[in-house]
């Protein structure tokens, strides 16, 4: 190899592009004067320029290139609501299987301030500069910069060295503020070739050119010897983005970040053959497999052994047997919250301490499943916090599920969720598709949103008072997913807490009597009733009294109100929410008039709204249901969205009015 690296001799004159000329250390009286962003006043800092860069270490010992990435980073504060940019959080990988972990030095960190009508500089001190591992993949350096207020600039300069050549961090041009200039410039030898994958709205400014590069290194001998080649230099830069925010109805905004990665594709030198280093999801699903914390965890089975023998004892059903023992590891096995697909200390200390993360609870599931006679598999996915996997590399997935094949059906199922059922996978996992890892490591691609239905059901039964005060029972159901959501957000909480939450959520009504059903883990729907009493909903005005239709299961406002949308928007799984609701009239009162029947929808099966009122002798009986039928919209379609909101809204608020007789 240190032969072949000799040949990379410069053979041509190297020519430099001229970037946008942004250093450290040049902080401006009228930068520090300015009061608010040009362009965004609302925006609580900008990015002056944000800069990397990725060349080549020669390690002549090792005989192999390792990257170095340079990071220059320049913030204007410009409102006491940015203060918290004055702690930066650096995450860098460490999780690798045969590579050292990534290593991350700060070397110029300040804050600048205008004191005085002259520029002052507070260096941040080593005692400031914190690192943590958050999990046995992942750590941070924190940097928390000295005497931040609205007007200080701060500025940084870190590197990150790193044995990993085949992906590089990806390089954000888009942050939550918003930035001026951004700029990724990469410096490697030619005979190292990478494909780089750009996502986001905005577009990249990409120049090409090459120079000449050269390495010292000690040999094995102890002398200097000088490494020659001709490096292929790439820049990529962006100007004046706008803050990426993280809108409603929105699953991650980090899939739609203006951003660039780099994956190696080959390496080749004269007169050897290629090495092809281009990664498919197949290839890696079978690196994965073939991992002793992944596959040889599978294979495991003596720890289990006794215990499933007496659990499925007698019961010959697949549908049987696959719910018993995926209720078992539920309720055994406590995920002690960390993610990933591999085990962390292997699935038999997992078993006695009965607790694990991920991988170790849902690898545990498959063995165990399949050892019960019911054919199951691992399925790799990237969770909605984690983004989508665009490329196959090491951290496009973040997560495992089990696949049980029972009846000619795949049934999905997620051991670390007390609460799921087959079938019913925790919201954060439904995130575009996942790889089912079949025994010979072999893959394919499964869809993870569902297309089922999820059905929630309201009723309520009240009277008017003549002052315009509410009173009455209510009964709500909530079904498959919206059920396994309200078991995860609510399981944990107090009764107390639970209905200070509902009646603050329900626009002040006060609750009594209330009891739940089938609130911990049921394929059975959760079922609450209530009484409430309420002065918000009606309103008694002369001789007449207006009634909301939906009184306070309405929407109050369009959540929708900006102009134009660059994102996509995320409405989750497909979700039927049906309303009857029956209102009786005061005494001495008549029906005037009651809104009229609509249907409202916006098309391609994306959102749709029906309401429809009829008087029965002394009540008004309301019927109404809404329905979004698609998990992700493109933006385009944002408008008819926005118009159809507007247009619900609209119906809902048109009043039930009676007249004093």
């Amino acid at each position: 190899m240190r032969k072949l690296l000799t040949l990379l001799i410069l053979t041509v004159s190297a020519v430099f592009s001229q970037a946008q000329k942004v250093q450290l250390g040049k902080v401006t009286v009228a930068e520090l004067e300015r009061k608010t962003h040009q362009i965004d006043s609302s925006a609580v800092g900008e990015v002056i320029f944000s800069k990397a860069r990725t060349t080549f270490a020669y390690k002549a010992k090792e005989n192999r290139f390792v990257a170095e990435h340079e990071y220059q980073l320049k913030i204007k504060v410009y409102k006491k609501e940015g203060l918290s940019l004055a702690n930066l959080e650096i995450p860098y990988y460490i999780g690798y299987k045969e590579l050292r972990p990534e290593q991350l030095r700060v070397e110029e960190a300040a804050t600048y301030n205008l004191v005085g009508g002259k520029v002052q500089k507070t260096k941040v001190a080593s005692n400031a500069v914190f690192k943590e591992k958050v999990n046995e993949y992942w750590k941070t350096t924190t940097i928390v910069f000295p005497d931040v207020k609205p007007g200080s600039i701060i500025e940084i300069k870190y590197k990150l060295k790193s044995e990993n050549i085949q992906t590089f961090p990806s390089f954000k041009f888009q942050r939550e503020i918003p930035v001026e200039y951004a700029e990724y410039k990469t410096e490697i030898p030619v005979n190292y070739q990478y494909k780089a994958v750009s996502q986001g709205f905005f577009p990249i400014k990409t120049e090409e050119d090459s120079k000449s590069g050269s390495q010292g290194y000690e040999n094995e001998y102890g002398q200097t010897e000088i490494l020659n080649y001709t490096a292929r230099v790439t820049t990529h830069s962006t100007t004046k983005l706008p803050a990426i925010k993280n809108e409603d109805f929105v699953d991650n905004p980090n899939n739609y970040r203006t951003a660039i990665s780099y994956e190696l594709e080959l390496i080749q030198f004269p007169d050897h053959p290629v090495k092809n280093f281009s990664q498919t999801w197949e290839g890696l699903v079978q690196t994965i497999y073939k991992d002793s914390d992944f596959g040889g965890q599978l294979a495991k089975s003596d720890y289990y052994l006794s215990q499933l023998k007496s659990l499925i004892a007698g019961i010959e059903s697949k549908s049987e047997r696959m719910k018993k023992v995926y209720a078992f590891v539920q309720d055994r096995m406590t995920w002690n919250g960390d993610n990933g697909y591999y085990t962390s200390d292997g699935v038999e200390k997992a078993w006695i301490a009965q607790s694990g993360n991920v991988g170790e609870i849902n690898l545990m599931l498959v063995s165990m499943l399949n050892m019960a006679g019911v054919v199951s598999h691992p399925v790799l996915i990237s969770t909605v916090s984690h983004g989508v996997a665009s490329f196959p590399n090491q951290t496009a997935f973040n997560y495992v599920i089990c696949a049980a094949e029972v009846d000619g059906k795949r049934i999905l199922l997620d051991a670390t969720n007390k609460f799921a059922t087959p079938g019913i996978l925790p919201t954060k996992t439904l995130n575009w598709n996942g790889r089912l890892v079949r025994q010979n490591g072999n893959s394919e691609e499964i869809s993870m949103s569902t297309p089922e239905m999820t059905r929630s059901s309201f009723s309520i039964m009240c009277q008017v008072a003549t002052d315009g005060s509410v009173k009455g029972k209510s009964r709500m159901q909530f079904n498959d997913l919206a059920g396994l959501d309200f078991r995860n957000r609510f399981g944990g909480m107090s009764k107390d807490s639970y209905l200070e939450y509902l009646e603050k959520y329900y626009e002040g009504i006060q609750i009594e009597n209330y009891v739940v059903a089938n609130e911990k883990r049921s394929v059975d729907a959760v079922v609450e009733s209530f009484d409430f009493a309420s002065s918000k909903h009606a309103e008694a005005i002369g001789d007449k009294i207006y009634v909301d239709p939906l009184l306070f299961l309405g929407t109050q406002s369009n959540p929708f109100l900006a102009e134009e949308r660059s994102m996509p928007v995320f409405f989750g799984y497909p979700r039927q929410l049906r309303y009857i609701i029956k209102v009786d009239l005061p005494q001495g009162y008549a029906l005037e008039s009651i809104p009229e029947s609509v249907n409202i929808t916006t098309g391609q099966n994306v959102v749709s709204f029906k309401i429809a009122a009829q008087g029965q002798g002394n009540s008004v009986l309301i019927s109404a249901s809404y329905e979004s039928g698609t998990m992700l919209v493109n933006s385009a379609f944002y408008p008819n969205i926005k118009d159809f909101y507007t247009e619900m809204v609209k119906k809902q608020h048109q009043k039930i009015v009676f007249k004093k007789v």
